[in-house]
């Protein structure tokens, strides 16, 4: 059975308690914590990369910094560890981030809003997720055996949605997601999806998963995080040998 290692935003958080949760399930050594910070601040340059020495280095002032060559990962892991990014389908940097009061894609647009095209979404999606992207892209020249994993979708109570019908926030986020995925099956990288179990009818994500703390209506939960984690193990399993 291969180990896992793990880097990128704070979605790990619900991880790092799932694993809690596991551990008379599972064999603890067989999971590793990179964490690097919030997702956030991945809407500009987050890494540089090295050909030569083929090693990329995060450098976000607010991030816990890290180095990552084949060399650290097998150190940390073992040398078939499967690496898994969460960072780049992350829809909410961009529902959070815009005035969705003002702004609507066309087809919801009222008369009071600005209606934007189907061209100006995937543009605002592209330079959202482009950073992401691209350290993606990168970790996978240091360490092809690479997935990225899936962040939940919206909960119903999120505070964002009282800006915004939830049916255009799950429209942009089904936008993103599927811009996205499209980048990573093009540079030859999977996608662990989020557990149907977790999804509502509505494309929301199950609060039965929603963060512990009721200040916080972004993150999921541990019990979310052991689902998520079993699933990250049996996809890491069945590359195994």
């Amino acid at each position: 059975m291969r180990s896992v290692l793990l880097t990128g935003d704070s979605h790990l958080g619900a991880l790092r308690r799932g694993a809690d949760l596991l551990e008379q399930e599972v064999d603890a050594s067989r999971i590793v914590f990179w964490p690097l910070g919030a997702g956030g601040s991945a809407r500009a340059p987050v890494h540089r990369f090295d050909p030569e020495a083929q090693t990329v280095t995060t450098i976000v002032p607010e991030w816990r910094n890290r180095s990552f060559s084949a060399g650290e990962i097998a150190g940390a892991a073992g040398k078939d560890a499967l690496l898994v990014v969460s960072l780049p389908l992350h829809p909410t940097r961009l529902l959070r981030n815009h005035s969705w009061h003002a702004h609507a894609p066309w087809r919801f647009a009222q008369e009071a809003q600005i209606a934007l095209s189907d061209r100006m979404i995937a543009a605002m999606i592209d330079a959202d997720s482009r950073y992401a992207l691209q350290l993606t892209r990168d970790l996978a020249r240091v360490c092809p055996d690479c997935a990225v994993l899936e962040a939940p979708r919206p909960f119903s109570n999120a505070r964002y949605l009282r800006r915004m019908p939830v049916e255009i926030a799950l429209h942009l986020d089904t936008l993103y997601r599927a811009q996205v995925r499209a980048a990573l099956e093009q540079a030859g990288i999977a996608v662990i999806a989020q557990p149907d179990s977790s999804v509502l009818p509505d494309g929301t994500t199950n609060l039965a998963f929603d963060n512990e703390n009721p200040e916080d209506d972004h993150h999921a939960n541990a019990r979310y995080g052991a689902l998520v984690l079993r699933q990250i193990l049996t996809y890491a399993d069945a590359g195994s040998g």
